[in-house]
């Protein structure tokens, strides 16, 4: 209807099928080839009572079904984007669309004896995908290895589109736009409430936990002993950058009237 219509639109889809739990229906089964049905209805049962995302005591067979679970959920997650891709190009929208395809977390497949997302915010969770398409506008086919974070998106979707933001307000993000092109580096650093990232070192202020990607990169061994220098100065920088967030978010605890609970029970959605 908006290319119909010449209208400029936002389409946001929101999948969330690489999720446990995998019922057929959901799986692509070229995956499953290699194991017993029977083994794999086994796992799907006992993923139904799985405490804490652990999985401690499972076998390498057992792992392996559940990656191809999981890669196999993927995979239909993956023909959605192109069905959506599809129509967009059947409508003429492809010559002048921006597409952004990311993650918000990524899964832990046995990494750290989890099957989830649970736990610290290890790379296995917290390395996404982040593709960006516009014709004419970001060279095709290019890899960039350069940290961002997700909320470098919305500011870049902006600039691409000739957009500025909302009068008054601003922005975290930093547009890509420059990366995009080769003419910047990214970030010297990423972070979240629960760690920090460079190219080479990842620190976890809360359990003083710091490793080493290069060498490291299942993240199995704590070097914040070894590299003393090096903690305390990603942590620092943790801090400072942190502090702006929680100083904004205690504050909106503080003044803000609660009109509703965050939470809702699943009765009452």
């Amino acid at each position: 209807q908006h290319a119909a219509a010449g209208m400029p639109f936002l389409l946001y889809v929101h999948i969330t099928a690489p999720h446990s739990p995998f019922p057929p229906s959901t799986v692509d089964p070229r995956f499953l080839d290699d194991y017993p049905p029977e083994k794999v209805d086994a796992i799907r049962l006992r993923l139904k009572d799985l405490p804490s995302g652990r999985s401690d005591g499972w076998s390498d067979e057992e792992l392996g079904i559940y990656r191809a679970l999981y890669d196999g959920k993927l995979r239909r997650a993956d023909g959605v984007v192109g069905s959506i891709l599809d129509a967009a190009d059947g409508a003429g929208l492809k010559a002048n669309s921006l597409v952004v395809v990311t993650g918000d977390h990524g899964e832990n497949l046995g990494e750290h004896k989890h099957l989830d997302h649970s736990g610290m915010f290890w790379d296995s969770v917290t390395h996404v995908p982040l593709i960006l398409a516009m014709p004419g506008a970001i060279p095709a086919g290019r890899r960039i290895a350069a940290l961002t974070e997700s909320v470098d998106i919305v500011p870049t979707i902006l600039e691409l589109c000739g957009l500025s933001p909302p009068a008054g307000k601003s922005l975290d993000g930093n547009s890509l736009k420059d990366l995009l092109l080769g003419t910047a580096k990214g970030r010297h650093a990423s972070i979240s409430s629960d760690f920090i990232r460079t190219e080479t070192r990842k620190y976890y202020p809360k359990e003083r936990f710091l490793t080493d990607l290069q060498s490291d990169p299942g993240e199995l061994h704590d070097i914040a002993a070894r590299e003393p220098e090096t903690a305390a100065s990603l942590l620092r920088e943790w801090e400072r950058r942190i502090e702006p967030f929680r100083r904004r978010y205690e504050g909106s605890l503080s003044t803000a009237p609660q009109r509703s609970p965050f939470y809702f029970s699943v009765d009452k959605m």
